[in-house]
């Protein structure tokens, strides 16, 4: 492992996920009606589609990955998406972010608005820049812990939203317990 560079992967969404595991159910589901109680011979190549088709799906939804990697030596950050490994990699440079930023937000499922959660996003801000997202925990005390772990890896101050006002450690604070 290079200690200039830090990876930070997590699964795309519990949403793809739990479909995923409704496909992969669907599929064995069919499969064991075609193979016990179906009355008559089933042909192989529906047998492929009606349980390949559900159980590929599936797979490939439980495998969706994002992350981010942080990169000293070339002072680069890049985004990438894959199935277990990066498909699409994008590059950024680094020298622009100022703060590692935790904030609040609210997030509801894709077709059903009235289920919300909590989300304390970890971003990288800086002045004139749009805010890169590195991930989304769902506890506080998990967004603080990877906020503090990639400014003391960045060497950047930490600017805390998610109490409703703005908490500034600077870089060279973050050693100190949270009282001083």
């Amino acid at each position: 492992m290079n200690p200039n560079v830090k990876t930070i992967t997590r699964v795309g969404r519990s949403m793809w996920m739990y479909s995923g595991l409704m496909f992969v159910g669907i599929a064995l589901s069919i499969a064991i009606l075609f193979l016990t109680i179906w009355p008559r011979p089933i042909a192989i190549d529906a047998i492929a589609f009606f349980v390949g088709v559900p159980l590929v799906l599936g797979v490939i939804s439980m495998c969706v990955r994002v992350g981010v990697i942080l990169d000293l030596q070339r002072r680069t950050f890049s985004t990438w998406w894959g199935l277990l490994v990066p498909f699409y990699k994008s590059d950024h440079p680094l020298p622009k972010f100022n703060y590692v930023t935790v904030s609040f937000g609210t997030r509801s499922t894709m077709n059903n608005y009235s289920i919300r959660y909590r989300v304390y996003p970890v971003r990288l801000e800086g002045p004139g820049t749009n805010a890169t997202t590195i991930d989304e925990p769902d506890d506080h005390d998990k967004a603080n812990l990877l906020a503090e772990d990639i400014a003391r890896f960045l060497h950047l101050g930490i600017l805390d939203r998610s109490l409703g006002w703005d908490v500034v450690r600077e870089a060279s604070t973050l050693d100190l317990p949270l009282r001083e």
